[in-house]
């Protein structure tokens, strides 16, 4: 997976810093938050413009609640020439 920073970004900042900072516990730690965090804005910017439904689906032991399935649910959504059946 390859992930773009574009200036003005709003977390280029903070990816240019976890980067030189250069602990690894920090930036697994916050690299991470901040996967979720887009994640996160990327499903409910696709998902139907229901906020209540999508909240439900996101929260914690819901279907959505953890990283794996909205990751598995984002790939399905953008990439469906690359799944094979």
């Amino acid at each position: 997976m390859t992930w773009a920073i574009f200036p003005g970004d709003e977390h280029a900042q903070a990816v240019i810093e976890l980067v030189s900072a250069g602990s690894e516990r920090v930036m697994a730690i916050v690299g991470g938050a901040l996967l979720e965090q887009a994640v996160d804005r990327t499903l409910r910017e696709r998902l139907l413009n229901v906020p209540e439904l999508v909240n439900s689906l996101l929260r914690v032991n819901r279907p959505l609640g953890n990283m794996g399935p909205k990751i598995d649910l984002l790939q399905l959504e953008g990439s469906p020439r690359e799944l094979t059946i």
